[in-house]
């Protein structure tokens, strides 16, 4: 665009923005006399203020109380980074190799950075209670995107995607008097004013995968002040990332699973010591699950690790060795056997729940996942069923391998697994997954 265009456009732009109504929920809330937020009992009542039928826009204030907000923001801390934008396509087929990647961009210039699902007990509740306002489950639900607006910082006009059904935004502090940082949506001719603990809901949809343009929006940049918020975007699919909460909790929480520990099975079994393969079926019932103690060597599995951190290692007979193994316990052939993938886990990182079956080869039938730890670590790190309430010690060598799908090839949901981030230190691991017919 030329220059002469884009100064025809800011000025646009500004006459828009100055001839918007401003939203308040202050001054909505002034001529109410029954201000109460609580019932007898304690209970906070959560009050829904719908401020535009078409399309509509809720406001539900005091959504988070003064003790939330000072929880979020000191778990933002020191992590504030340059905000990004998506750029991409979106598929609904779970493939992310297709799917958004987040990339710099002058069209937004705040900081912000994201909370882990369920990070905490408080973050838990704070979930809970957008899936309630939005009615959509929680597993919908992004992780929470605290935002940062410096004097001057802006998010200029753009849409919130087709993937994102809802967007819930929730504003941390009030901003004084006329000093801007206000929602504007320009097509509506509306902007919002920030007000602490209010959040603000709407539809990003006109019907079911076509976005409603009328949504556009921007963040206005403060004049004088620093405004914080809080993006709460509910996706088209389950996106939710089952970390456990770093908390008090924790302890307790991990009493609700059954731990399987190769060291121990391998006392049991007498093997301890010896080079004998021995599989020991923890989970009779479907999903079936099978732990070997040691399916590597000590060696073998120090040649993986280094061949992970970028070694020139030769590691084509030890690959050899893993799949015959593996495909003698899993009773398959090991020309059903995809590529074997070696990753790497550590503290801060976020594991995303999987099934492991293989969506990049739809015309093939999973049939069974395997997971090998290939090092130990001092804490944490275990491989985790959470539908199932049990979970693998992570021991060098031992490998897990557990149906995927039912016989007539449907996915098991109830096979979702988790890995859990090492307290410290990296936690390596290769995984490979089973087919009904052979992938090579």
């Amino acid at each position: 665009m030329q220059p002469e265009a884009l100064q025809g456009q800011a000025q646009a732009d500004a006459a828009l923005e100055a001839q918007a109504a401003i939203v308040d929920i202050k001054a909505i809330l002034e001529g109410d006399q029954d201000q109460s937020d609580a019932t007898s009992s304690g209970q906070r009542i959560l009050r829904r203020v719908i401020v535009n039928k078409d399309p509509e826009i809720s406001l539900i204030p005091d959504f988070v109380n003064d003790a939330e907000i000072e929880h979020l923001l000191e778990l933002a801390g020191d992590l504030w980074e340059l905000s990004t934008v998506g750029s991409g396509t979106y598929s609904k087929d779970n493939d992310e190799s297709k799917d958004l990647h987040n990339k710099s961009s002058q069209n937004r210039t705040s900081y912000s950075c994201s909370l882990r699902s369920a990070q905490t007990a408080r973050v838990k509740v704070i979930e809970e209670r957008l899936s309630m306002a939005a009615g959509m489950g929680v597993d919908y639900l992004e992780r929470l995107n605290m935002v940062r607006y410096k004097p001057g910082q802006f998010f200029n006009k753009h849409h919130d995607g087709r993937f994102r059904p809802k967007t819930l935004f929730l504003y941390l502090n009030d901003i004084p008097e006329g000093d801007g940082g206000e929602t504007f949506f320009p097509r509506l001719g509306l902007k919002f004013t920030p007000r602490k603990g209010c959040l603000i809901m709407w539809s990003n949809l006109e019907s079911e995968d076509v976005e409603d343009y009328r949504m556009v929006h921007q963040g206005l940049p403060p004049r004088t002040a620093m405004k914080y918020g809080v993006n709460c975007f509910f996706n088209a699919k389950p996106v939710r990332q089952w970390e456990e909460p770093d908390s008090e909790e924790e302890p307790e929480r991990a009493k609700q699973y059954g731990t399987v520990d190769g060291a121990e099975l391998q006392k049991e079994t007498g093997t301890t010591g010896t080079s004998r393969l021995r599989a020991c079926k923890v989970r009779d019932s479907s999903p079936s699950i099978i732990v070997v103690p040691q399916l590597l060597s000590e060696e073998e599995c120090e040649t993986f690790c280094a061949y992970a951190q970028g070694s020139t290692t030769e590691i084509g007979d030890v690959v050899a060795n893993l799949q015959a193994r593996l495909a003698a316990v899993a009773g398959l052939p090991e020309t059903h056997i995809t590529d074997l993938r070696t990753t790497s886990l550590e503290d801060g990182m976020l594991s995303k729940p999987s099934v492991m079956a293989d969506l990049k080869r739809p015309e093939q039938q999973p049939v069974k996942a395997a997971f090998i730890f290939l090092n130990e670590v001092p804490s944490r790190g275990e491989l985790r069923f959470p539908q199932l309430g049990l979970q693998v010690v992570p021991r060098a060598g031992c490998a897990v391998i557990w149906d995927v799908a039912t016989s007539d090839g449907q996915i098991m949901q109830q096979a979702v697994n988790l890995s859990r981030p090492p307290r410290s230190g990296k936690r390596y691991a290769t995984t490979c997954v089973f087919h009904s017919s052979p992938v090579r």
